[in-house]
């Protein structure tokens, strides 16, 4: 027997889960929709932005404000920008352009690729810089990689690796924001 229910979101997924195991129902397979929506951990939006940037070194009003751009489909996504670990770096340590361009894209539109989480904590040098950078990190927005990013990234790597030499982790970020509509927010 084969039953297909579409589902919007995580939660209504969880519910559904916890249904069919009340059933005793174990074997389910979850297909995902070609094209499927942005896939996205939320950040803690509860969190005051204001001490995330620059370690504390800076202390600005930060705007609520920022021109919302189009998404793809008929609901456009929560992330407006995804940013990449070198625009983290810096605005982590202070620097005044990058942390007042993220402000006028406003710090709750701006999101990260999965990747970009993982490089930056690949990129501590210790357990108390790790600790600071997830600190800082857990108030924005994660896109995880879905198949559709991960075919464009391929592609992307076919057609850009020996003329720009273009890296796998920059192939998939950019896939992810091109696949999704998301504006990439990068210094490289």
């Amino acid at each position: 027997m084969r039953i297909t229910i579409e589902i919007d979101s995580k939660s209504e997924m969880e519910k559904l889960s916890t249904l069919l195991k009340t059933f005793n129902i174990n074997a389910v397979k979850i297909v995902p929709v070609e094209g499927s929506a942005l896939s996205v951990k939320k950040g803690d939006k509860k969190i005051d932005p204001k001490g995330l940037l620059g370690y504390g070194k800076v202390s600005r009003n930060l705007s609520k404000k920022s021109a919302r751009l189009p998404g793809k489909g008929n609901s456009a996504p929560d992330i407006w920008f995804c940013v990449t670990q070198n625009i983290f770096i810096h605005a982590f340590n202070g620097r005044h352009d990058t942390i007042s361009r993220m402000e006028e894209i406003g710090l709750q539109q701006i999101g990260l690729s999965v990747v970009t989480l993982m490089e930056l904590y690949q990129g501590a040098r210790n357990k108390v810089e790790l600790a600071r950078i997830k600190r800082n990190i857990r108030y924005f927005d994660v896109v995880e990689i879905d198949n559709t990013a991960s075919q464009q990234a391929a592609i992307f790597v076919e057609k850009f690796k020996l003329s720009h030499n273009l890296q796998i982790p920059d192939a998939i970020i950019g896939a992810s924001a091109v696949v999704h509509q998301v504006p990439l927010f990068t210094s490289t």
